[in-house]
């Protein structure tokens, strides 16, 4: 076999304006890359894969996740933002050792692939030991997924307000052995950043401390901002940016509550947002900022967060991130009797929010977001089936009613990792069941099997 894989007579979606084809077409995959698009790919020696009826996607990008999460999912769905703190922060996380981490982050970065998530850019603060970072690496490295990973945590031996309220205490410095040792090169299918607090989460002496290492190293950086009242109260943005930290390719996560100047400033600074409506609506974080970020030029991913307290796919943010800027534009009329406004928030642009946009926003722009030949072949075939079918557009359809049981075949860098609905070289069983183990461990040691918290 020549190595080349053709997918024929897809309903094609590529999120690339530039790319002139038809609505009908192939797509040719010469290893790693895409090799064309359109109508015409030419007469290959190629795998063949019968795209007929099958809606053609970039992989979808998610700009923030915290991977590990998968074995105490819907522990947070009825805590407010502090309470989620408290509870996940506070008790569960010094509970982790190294084969839980193994654990949740091998199931959660399966089970994002299985939603045709092939990037995620991971938040991974659950490391308190080299052995924690060590077993997170290799996970998302076995996984087959393409993942930034952000590399967070806490000192060892440290507690939660100790870490993470006006903390005093820098960066762990067993970053630059994670660095030198699993990430000497930028590239890569999982590559590095640093998941450091901020200055809403630590001093701006410590945020200084940190984004100066993280330029030392030659890493992104990703952070919380604008959560709930701390937006308000600590004004970071503006802080960092008096302060000279904000570097372009940043990746500020939620921005509820930042007020509009931060966010022209971010704009001006280069630095990226990204929202997770689900978890910023339900926990109190603060309104969907995506208006006023869009009126400032920005743009924005979207990210799923926390399985804590969301689903584990980007359909559901996407169409939570749509409903709510809708909701916006539509207010005056409905509160005011007002003409209806013209719609300027489009379902493409919804779309672009978890492919080429969120690529622009985890710094991946040149090498994924899109169906563009000489880009990484991440590809996603959605099935129609009862919810999408008899298809009219396929992208208001996709937006508004594609969920995880379209997700036919998913690509990654050109290697297939789902096929015919399943995942492919993955044992489930033997995930669920590492997860389950390291849930009923931290769930007892927390004593919450006393407590009707586990059953």
């Amino acid at each position: 076999m020549s190595g080349k894989t053709l997918i024929k007579d897809a309903i094609l979606v590529t999120c690339d304006e530039a790319v002139d084809v038809p609505p009908r077409g192939d797509i040719l995959v010469d290893g790693s890359s895409i090799a064309a698009v359109g109508s015409d790919v030419g007469d290959v020696d190629a795998e063949v894969i019968d795209g007929a009826g099958m809606i053609a996607i970039p992989g979808l990008i998610d700009s923030h996740r915290h991977i590990w999460q998968a074995p105490i999912r819907g522990t947070a769905v009825d805590l407010s933002f502090l309470q989620y703190l408290q509870t996940i922060h506070e008790v569960l996380v010094p509970l982790f050792e190294a084969s839980d981490v193994g654990a949740g982050v091998r199931l959660g970065a399966a089970e994002a692939l299985n939603a045709g998530i092939t990037t995620t850019y991971d938040y991974c603060h659950v490391i308190q030991t080299p052995e924690e970072a060590d077993a997170a690496v290799a996970a998302l490295k076995e996984s087959g997924a393409r993942v930034v990973f952000g590399h967070g945590g806490r000192r060892e031996g440290t507690s939660m307000p100790d870490w993470m309220v006006e903390s005093e205490l820098t960066h762990p410095p067993d970053v630059r052995r994670v660095r030198d040792e699993h990430f000497p090169a930028n590239d890569g299918l999982v590559t590095m950043a640093m998941a450091i607090r901020g200055a809403e989460y630590s001093t701006l002496e410590v945020t200084r401390a940190d984004v100066e290492l993280a330029r030392e190293l030659d890493l992104p950086v990703t952070l919380h901002i604008g959560c709930g009242t701390f937006g308000p109260k600590y004004r970071a943005v503006e802080r960092m940016g008096e302060a000279g930290l904000l570097d372009a390719g940043m990746n500020f996560v939620h921005c509820s509550m930042l007020a509009d100047e931060e966010f022209e400033l971010m704009a001006a600074s280069g630095v990226r947002a990204c929202f997770a409506p689900v978890q910023e609506m339900t926990q109190g974080n603060g309104p969907l900022g995506l208006g006023r970020l869009r009126a400032a030029g920005l743009r924005f991913g979207l990210g799923v967060d926390i399985v804590t307290a969301t689903g584990g796919d980007l359909f559901t943010q996407m169409r939570c991130a749509l409903a709510q800027e809708r909701a916006r534009l539509y207010d005056p009329m409905v509160l005011g009797g007002t003409d209806p406004p013209e719609v300027d928030y489009s379902s493409a642009e919804a779309l672009n929010a978890i492919t080429i946009d969120g690529a622009h926003v985890c710094g991946l722009e040149d090498r994924v977001g899109s169906l563009t030949p000489g880009k990484a072949a991440d590809i996603v075939l959605l099935k129609q089936g009862l919810n999408l079918a008899p298809l009219t557009d396929p992208v208001a359809s996709v937006v508004s009613a594609a969920d995880i049981s379209n997700v036919d075949t998913v690509f990654v860098d050109g290697k297939t990792v789902k096929r015919n609905g399943e995942l492919v070289g993955v044992d489930l069983e033997r995930l669920v069941s590492d997860a389950a183990d390291t849930q009923l461990r931290l769930y007892e040691a927390a004593g919450w099997a006393e407590a009707g918290r586990f059953s």
